[in-house]
């Protein structure tokens, strides 16, 4: 594994971009790091245990509730670790819009392991 596939990069990538590529392409683009995770990902979790560490997802559950457009301006995106043992973390999140309305909210389980 590559240090650049260690570190993740969180945002959104350009419609334009988006168009050019296939979904198989997009995807190893974010397993790779050429791509950015979106935020609901880091907000969700991807952070909460040290590098060091390694951490796979056991469960991911996330309700879209609004679409996310150009007009939607900026979202705000929160997280909280819920807990964070030796083996297992556990968090929740959520996007809001600048008005305060729920986006998205979601939860996840993590494994948590020695690299």
């Amino acid at each position: 594994m590559t240090k650049s596939s260690l570190e993740k990069r969180f945002g959104v990538i350009d419609d334009n971009q988006r168009r050019t590529i296939s979904g198989l392409e997009f995807v190893q683009g974010l397993v790779n790091g050429t791509l950015p995770l979106n935020p609901m990902a880091q907000t969700l979790g991807y952070d909460i245990v040290e590098v060091s560490k390694g951490r796979v997802v056991a469960e991911f559950k996330i309700s879209l509730v609004r679409p996310v457009t150009p007009q939607t301006g900026l979202v705000r995106a929160e997280g909280l670790v819920i807990t964070c043992g030796r083996r297992v973390g556990t968090a929740e999140g959520k996007l809001t819009d600048r008005d305060g309305r729920v986006l998205a909210h979601g939860t996840t389980t993590c494994l948590i392991f020695e690299r």
